[in-house]
């Protein structure tokens, strides 16, 4: 039986919009607080019907998660911290 209070059975419960497009294109998610920042960029690639052409990067509270790999001549402004190690239950 799943546990009500265990960490698989909290959900995140998020709109997430694109900036800068009128009309205001928007999603409602229900995500799990285990899924990581990199598992969220393959959800939004689904949601907004996208086909992952592009890289991607967050913008939390000023710092940068994505894929530092593709900063190794350090080019970006700002350090990029790996988006695989923060979860959803991270940001609350």
């Amino acid at each position: 039986m799943l546990d009500p209070f265990g960490p698989n059975s909290v959900i995140v419960r998020a709109e997430v919009h694109i900036l800068d497009i009128e009309p205001r294109i928007s999603r409602i998610l229900e995500l799990p607080v285990t899924l990581n920042l990199a598992q969220l960029h393959e959800v939004l690639q689904v949601a907004f019907g996208w086909t992952d052409s592009h890289l991607h990067r967050f913008n939390i509270g000023g710092l940068i998660y994505g894929a530092p790999e593709f900063d190794e001549d350090g080019l970006f402004d700002s350090r990029i911290f790996e988006a695989t190690q923060v979860r959803m239950g991270d940001l609350l």
